[in-house]
């Protein structure tokens, strides 16, 4: 796949200008513009679907690998004693159910030392998230919002590049390289593992529409239970949607 080809030379690009433009064509190679929209138009109505779909348990997984390098075994054996049937599912349940508040404590009065406040206010922001259906909705949302405008910026940096001759500050393009970059990767991993789940999926298109009916259908459920706090019976429902 020339995308693949194009991730290759963006990470071995030698300056951050090349960087991002070898990085925004490879989003360009995957997302073949059809036509019938304008290109930024198409691209944001293509992209966001990859980008927010499981935004929940991209968010946990970075958590629980936060917990398992900084919190060290003390804090594993506290998430151990969870209910949950992997470490997925108990890393989840502190963090969203209300009622796993005393481990969430626990683990609170080992992170004690000022080198672990960001990772104790990252767990207690991560429970205010994802602690009901409304709450993760308003999350899901939010993050789709700040997609668009990422893409937007970085379409607007592309054509910057594009058009002059003078070169960007590198501190004002790391961040974005680096979103994009990880843009890249996601799209292509669901690429690569919706095909495979689906092998009737034939087409790019076809595998957009698969995953923009998984976010609606997420979505739709916690609009229906808009009211309810997480619990064991229901979190990982509110959470992954219906899978």
């Amino acid at each position: 796949m020339g995308a693949l080809k194009l991730h290759a030379e963006a990470i071995s690009a030698k300056t951050e200008e090349n960087q991002l433009l070898t990085f925004w064509s490879s989003i360009e190679g995957i997302l073949s513009h059809p036509g019938d929209l304008g290109r930024i138009n198409y691209i944001l109505r293509s992209i966001e679907p990859f980008l927010v779909v499981d935004y929940p348990k991209k968010l946990i997984f970075d958590m629980q690998k936060k917990l398992e390098k900084l919190g060290g075994p003390e804090v594993m054996t506290i998430i151990n004693k969870v209910e949950g049937d992997n470490l997925f599912e108990k890393c989840a349940a502190l963090i969203a159910i209300k009622e796993n508040e005393t481990f969430r404590d626990e683990i609170y009065s080992l992170l004690q030392d000022k080198d672990y406040v960001l990772i104790k206010n990252g767990l207690y922001t991560l429970m205010q998230k994802l602690k009901s259906a409304k709450n993760i909705k308003l999350t899901i949302e939010e993050h789709r919002q700040r997609v668009v405008w990422h893409v937007q910026r970085m379409y607007r940096m592309r054509n910057m590049i594009a058009h002059s001759m003078e070169r960007l500050p590198p501190y004002y393009l790391d961040t974005l390289i680096e979103n994009l970059h990880a843009y890249v990767d996601r799209i292509l991993e669901l690429l690569i593992t919706t095909s495979k789940d689906n092998p009737n999926i034939e087409t790019i298109e076809e595998i957009i529409l698969k995953i923009s009916l998984d976010v609606d259908t997420h979505l739709n459920i916690l609009k229906s239970h808009k009211g309810e706090d997480c619990k064991h019976e229901n979190y990982m429902l509110f959470l992954l949607g219906p899978k």
